[in-house]
């Protein structure tokens, strides 16, 4: 949260530029996923619709650590 917005752009520029890389690209989808490249801003989105998600299956099936 404290990181400053420069470090995160270039963080994410660089990221971004990795995954578009033919050997990463196959190399993630050989695992069934697929690259998804961004912004900050849609990842959090992503990440919070995920979280939203897996929270909601877990207490619907009321499944806990314990």
């Amino acid at each position: 949260a404290a990181t400053p917005a420069k470090v995160v752009e270039r963080i994410n520029a660089d990221v971004n530029q990795v995954l578009l890389r033919p050997a990463v690209a196959a190399g993630i989808q050989a695992f069934g996923y697929r690259a998804l490249g961004g912004t900050p801003d849609e990842f959090g989105a992503r990440l919070r619709r995920e979280v939203a998600y897996w929270a909601g299956l877990v207490k619907s099936h009321k499944l806990s650590l314990v």
